[in-house]
């Protein structure tokens, strides 16, 4: 018995096995499966450019269509409160204030500003007035005018001395 055992230890199994013989598996791909594969990896990849290049365009279609509809009417908005703005006596320096500092002329800080803006540009006219070396008289009339005028009508405008 201790003969048998060891003689089926050492005896092979079964299946003998040639030393040439290469064992197919279902598992391992060959060529034409690669092949295959690329095919249809390169089929879906033109296949996903033309969706996408299709989604953008579709994108671009409807952004374009939602974007210009709003802003005509936010144009006409902001134009409508710029023309409001000047009838009320602003500058375009000033609009721009109001605008940046939310477009509200009622609010407290752009009320103090616009002033402190308004005194400032006040004092430099001013100071341009002063510097500028002309008498009333010639900030009023040019040399022209006074030239055409007749001597009553120069006795009216200049000062008596």
């Amino acid at each position: 018995m201790a003969e048998e055992a060891i003689e089926n230890i050492n005896s092979t199994n079964d299946v003998p096995v040639e030393d040439n013989a290469v064992v197919e598996s279902d598992n391992i791909p060959t060529v034409d499966d690669y092949r295959s594969l690329e095919a249809k990896a390169k089929q879906l990849e033109a296949t996903n450019k033309q969706l996408y290049a299709r989604m953008k365009k579709s994108d671009e279609s409807k952004t374009l269509k939602t974007t210009v509809e709003p802003n005509l009417s936010e144009m006409e908005a902001r134009l409508e409160k710029k023309l409001e703005l000047k009838a009320q006596g602003f500058n375009d320096e000033d609009i721009k204030f109001i605008n940046a500092n939310g477009g509200d002329i009622n609010n407290p800080y752009v009320k103090n500003a616009l002033s402190s803006i308004k005194q400032q540009r006040d004092a430099e006219k001013a100071t341009e007035i002063q510097s500028s070396g002309q008498s009333d008289i010639e900030k009023k009339f040019s040399n022209d005018e006074l030239r055409k005028m007749s001597k009553e009508e120069l006795e009216k405008v200049l000062p008596r001395a």
